[in-house]
């Protein structure tokens, strides 16, 4: 039990203003929300105070769900708060063969976002190709979780593929598509994750300085 001045108090009870789907619980002196929930989290839209504080209801079980406001009034820019994000070591893929990276996860949560950056460009090609691969091979290696939607166009550089894959640009971040089976995102605290580069053919040229920023 807690006191409000002299008076005992179990709990406070915040009901807010409700729209468009959103509970804004707490406002500034200017009416800028600084405390709110919801169950999709609001973007480019303004009336949200700098630091507000959104709390997704809708965060699927292990995932976070707790959000900061790094936009403006303006325009809201709600990140993601805790996130751990292990970028790997630099390697050169080579013309043919497989290149490899892996990552030990930090602590229970879930895979949310992968990049993948190279200092070359490298041009989609029917046979000469790139392929990304993430498997979890849990905390013993005979983990066999695929990681990322096989076939996206993110993931490889196949021109004849069904989805055409696309050209990596020199020096830009290329964010990888998961796959779309949220169990296979689930990550415990040791898993490994075996992250591969896979060539077809012959690429036209290596890709320098290639690594990846994996987020949980």
């Amino acid at each position: 039990m807690g006191y409000y001045g002299n008076l005992p108090v179990d709990c406070v009870t915040i009901t807010g203003d409700i729209k468009s789907g959103v509970s804004h619980l707490t406002k500034d002196i200017s009416q800028n929300t600084l405390l709110a929930t919801g169950a999709t989290v609001p973007s480019a839209v303004s009336g949200y105070a700098k630091g507000c504080i959104f709390i997704k209801t809708g965060a699927t079980t292990g995932t976070k769900g707790f959000y900061e406001n790094q936009g403006t009034t303006t325009s809201c820019v709600f990140v993601l708060t805790g996130r751990k994000n292990i970028t790997t070591m630099d390697k050169t893929v080579a013309t043919t063969g497989t290149t490899t990276w892996y990552v030990t996860v930090p602590e229970a949560g879930v895979l949310s976002a992968v990049d993948f950056s190279c200092v070359d460009a490298l041009t989609a090609h029917n046979d000469n190709h790139v392929t990304f691969a993430i498997t979890n091979l849990a905390q013993d290696g005979t983990g066999s979780n695929v990681m990322l939607l096989a076939g996206a166009a993110a993931n490889h550089t196949d021109a004849n593929a069904a989805t055409p894959g696309t050209s990596i640009a020199a020096n830009t971040r290329r964010t990888l598509t998961l796959n779309t089976d949220a169990t296979k995102l689930v990550v415990a605290e040791g898993d490994r994750l075996k992250i591969e580069g896979i060539t077809a053919g012959t690429l036209a040229n290596t890709l320098t300085f290639a690594g990846f920023s994996v987020k949980f």
